[in-house]
């Protein structure tokens, strides 16, 4: 029997039977009632007796299962979702032994969002005897889709300064929820810090209120302009601390630098914005950072060239032949221009026409003022116009020392 068939009272199968037997094993029902929802396929045995004999009979019961096509349900689905095993979306525990109507592109039980039509599927399992009716259910199918978004601009143009990212790429397309991509079948959305990448095309999705992605996807080209890192001619970082140099000397030692159109561009720091004037002045030992300006995109130099000046190329220092210490704020000192920061150990000797060390003077001291700064003269110091000879050490280890003479006058 098939076990959808309701229950049957296993007496009415024996023949001539006298009532008042017994059931071996006992039914649920505890008579002679086979249900076959919960009694079990097997031999059951009546026995009858009275006092001159025992009888008994044994019917044997096979249970056929019906067909069981699970529950109805329903499916919203996004075209660009997986394909998925319409089976797992019955209700119940469905037999795997039926069929779909309409059929499914794969000829089995999976529907394939990108091939498969929305509808009403119906899944039917037949019966096998003794069982005589087929089982069906149905999964009413509802398949979407975000339209792709539109493009605004198809190629976007970024200097390798501005460092864009991914999501800069959104101001190329109209859309809502756009999810980015690196190729038109990645499924591995880009982070919108990832730096955009020059000659390479994005592929933007959109996301509707359902929360389908778009199968469709926008493309949009991408453009980073650089130029090259500027070049610094032979010694072009040298200078002389006298000549009181500017940027606008050292712009002029770039291989690469056009006056007319002023492609070099100054700053104080490797990843400073803010550009510094030409007519800054240079000081010594301090690294400024050039950029080269691409004439056609208008980007500077993603690397910048790092200078570091160096003021000391003066040559041979210029000692004047004279001063005149009379406090009228002109010449007041014996002093040789930047003495002190081109030969920071020096050390200056002056003596009178009897070859008497009148001062003797190094950067830590005050400047030759027309006072000897030496116990042995005269006590208050000052001392007579006159010509007087200097000896200059330079005590660099290299420049020889240089002696002359110079005349005070008051």
């Amino acid at each position: 029997m098939c076990n959808d068939n309701g229950t049957i009272d296993l007496f009415t199968l024996l023949v001539s039977a006298d009532i008042g037997g017994t059931w071996t094993p006992m039914l649920n029902s505890t008579t002679g009632v086979f249900d076959p929802l919960v009694d079990s396929a097997g031999s059951y045995q009546y026995t009858v007796m009275n006092d001159c004999n025992t009888d008994t009979a044994t019917i044997t019961v096979n249970l056929t299962t019906a067909p069981n096509a699970g529950l109805d349900s329903t499916l919203d689905i996004c075209v660009i979702d997986a394909p998925i095993d319409l089976l797992t979306q019955l209700g119940g525990t469905p037999d795997s032994t039926g069929t779909w109507l309409p059929m499914l592109n794969g000829g089995g039980n999976i529907f394939d969002p990108s091939v498969d039509t929305a509808g009403v599927y119906v899944y039917t399992v037949a019966a096998t005897t003794p069982c005589s009716t087929d089982a069906t259910s149905q999964i009413v199918i509802q398949v979407d889709d975000s339209a792709a978004p539109t493009v605004v601009n198809a190629t976007l143009e970024f200097c390798a300064t501005d460092d864009a990212m991914v999501m800069d790429l959104d101001a190329a397309v109209n859309g809502t929820m756009i999810t980015w991509y690196n190729s038109i079948d990645s499924t591995t959305p880009l982070a919108d810090a990832d730096l955009l990448i020059d000659g390479t095309t994005y592929y933007a999705t959109q996301t509707n209120a359902t929360g389908c992605e778009s199968s469709v996807r926008a493309q949009v080209s991408v453009v980073v302009g650089d130029a090259p890192t500027p070049t610094l001619s032979i010694d072009g970082n040298l200078f002389c601390i006298n000549d009181s140099p500017t940027l606008e000397n050292l712009i002029v030692n770039i291989n690469e630098y056009d006056m007319i159109s002023s492609n070099v561009v100054w700053y104080d720091a490797v990843d400073s914005s803010t550009a510094l004037s030409l007519s800054t002045i240079l000081v010594n030992g301090t690294t400024y950072y050039a950029a080269l300006i691409d004439s056609v995109t208008g980007c500077e130099s993603n690397v910048r060239l790092a200078v570091t000046t160096d003021l000391t190329a003066c040559g041979k220092v210029i000692v004047p032949d004279g001063f005149s210490p009379n406090n009228d704020g002109v010449n007041d000192t014996f002093d040789v221009e930047n003495l002190g920061f081109l030969y920071p150990n020096f050390k200056m000797e002056i003596y009178n026409r009897y070859g008497n060390l009148v001062y003797e003077g190094t950067n830590s001291t005050p400047r030759f003022n027309g006072f000897a700064n030496q116990k042995a003269l005269l006590s208050d110091g000052e001392l007579p116009v006159g010509v007087y000879f200097y000896i200059l050490n330079f005590n660099d280890g290299s420049t020889k020392p240089e002696q002359g003479r110079l005349y005070l006058s008051r």
